[in-house]
């Protein structure tokens, strides 16, 4: 069953998915509690290039996928088609992540993004800004809470808007967006909940 915060997160992601909230919250919230994963696409104003937003709930507790979702110098070990990962602190406090995807068709593509973690009341949140890299615009968040009242289920928002310097031809960017999503979120999904490896004793 969500919890009050997690319900209010629902509610607050279901405007952003386009979900008429007093009509389909039941049957996402059936959805997601047997593991799909629901990405939309949706148009943002004053810009050609639209913006993802996803949702996941993971059988793991919401420290346990924190430390996967900020860790994004990991991401190369974890996440399809990133090619590279690399993270730091900067002076200010806030941490810079450089990941580089390769994609269908296209050049591979770095981004340089600085990002601010806060965990509060039970709620993780990972907000990220452009900072550099083959983008003009990088904004996007992870936001994680628990999704039941043991805390052994964890919903994950996330929200992404990038804006490539290339020209890359819209309806091909929007199925490409989609379709690395869905495989972002299966993949965090499977890093939280795979089983702890076991170290293998060397024989003489």
């Amino acid at each position: 069953m969500l919890t009050v915060t997690t319900a209010l997160l629902v509610s607050a992601s279901l405007a952003t998915l386009n979900v008429n909230a007093s009509d389909k919250t039941e049957r996402l919230k059936k959805r997601l509690a047997k593991g799909d994963v629901i990405v939309n696409v949706t148009k943002v104003r004053g810009s050609e290039y639209p913006q993802a937003t996803a949702m996941v709930v993971i059988d793991a507790a919401p420290k346990k996928v924190w430390d996967i979702v900020r860790n994004c110098g990991n991401y190369k070990n974890i996440i399809p088609n990133v090619a590279s990962s690399k993270m730091k602190k900067t002076k200010r406090g806030k941490v810079r992540c450089t990941t580089t995807v390769s994609l269908p068709m296209v050049n591979n593509l770095t981004s340089i993004t600085e990002g601010v973690h806060s965990v509060k009341n039970g709620k993780y949140v990972r907000e990220w800004t452009h900072a550099g890299g083959d983008y003009t615009h990088n904004r996007g968040s992870w936001t994680l809470m628990a999704f039941d009242k043991e805390q052994q289920r964890t919903m994950a928002v996330y929200n992404s808007h990038v804006v490539p310097k290339m020209t890359v031809p819209v309806g091909f960017f929007r199925g490409v967006l989609r379709k690395r999503v869905h495989g972002l979120m299966k993949a965090i999904r499977k890093a939280a909940t795979a089983p702890p490896k076991t170290a293998t004793k060397k024989t003489d």
